[in-house]
């Protein structure tokens, strides 16, 4: 982040506020550091070609391509 970014205030439901709690490393850290680490992840993970559980797949056939092919892993030597 920039030093001359501007930060912005949202609303959430408690029942989520609960969620993002359960992800702090520790009770003082700010939502900030944990949205902005839970965001990190996820690049990551993007970025490795890792489809999130949450993302349709790009097409029906990349979806068949992509299950044959992790079916076909576990049989090559």
């Amino acid at each position: 982040m920039s030093e001359h970014e501007k930060d912005t205030t949202i609303s959430i439901s408690l029942s989520d506020k609960k969620r993002l709690d359960s992800w702090k490393i520790h009770r003082r850290e700010p939502y900030k550091e944990v949205i902005n680490r839970i965001l990190d992840d996820l690049d990551k993970m993007r970025q490795s070609g890792t489809r999130l559980p949450s993302q349709p797949p790009q097409s029906y056939s990349s979806y068949l391509k992509a299950l044959i092919d992790s079916m076909s892993q576990g049989t090559e030597k």
